[in-house]
């Protein structure tokens, strides 16, 4: 890649950066520094299905690349593509690629995809490891709540705000429990 498609993207002068990267890439197809530049581009741009194929290029020059496993499970993640996501979340478990935003985004897809129960399971394992994260006690919480486990679903809200309180999500959460249960 070169310096100037690096100075563009810092300047947000995003078209001449991609021009810039594209001729780079039409000459250098492998080259992965020019892919990463593009990745960051697209991610700073929010063009989600262009970032699924630049990550799907990277994994194929860099096969065991497990952040950028994790970038196309994200990306899969906000085009909606829940079960390519969950998909990429379970390999990078079994790889032992583990860490809370693992966790988050496994319970997050199976909630979105309307498996709380798997999602309870994903947030816990989650929480076995990173027992204060206030994300996955959140999210937990959530879990519990579309289950109609109402005292689970308040314990882990009240959790979350003590752990974080600027977590609007778990106030709104308490909210949205307390309004269904005529509170």
């Amino acid at each position: 890649y070169s310096e100037e498609s690096i100075l563009l993207i810092n300047g947000k002068q995003y078209e001449n950066a991609k021009k810039k990267l594209e001729e780079d890439l039409a000459k250098f197809p492998n080259s992965l520094g020019s892919l990463k530049a593009l990745e960051r581009l697209y991610s700073e741009t929010d063009r989600w299905p262009s970032m699924e194929d630049v990550y799907k290029k990277i994994l194929g020059l860099e096969p065991e690349n497990k952040y950028i496993k994790f970038e196309l499970g994200e990306a899969y993640i906000r085009q909606n593509k829940l079960k390519e996501a969950y998909k990429i979340f379970i390999e990078l478990e079994k790889q032992s690629y583990v860490n809370c935003h693992v966790y988050n985004e496994m319970g997050l897809s199976s909630l979105k995809l309307n498996n709380h129960t798997r999602a309870q399971s994903e947030f816990e394992k989650g929480l076995s490891l990173y027992p204060d994260n206030s994300y996955l006690i959140l999210n937990l919480g959530f879990a519990f709540l579309y289950q109609n486990k109402y005292i689970e679903a308040e314990e882990y809200f009240r959790k979350a705000i003590l752990l974080s309180d600027h977590l609007s999500d778990a106030y709104a959460g308490l909210g949205f429990m307390y309004f269904y249960l005529g509170k």
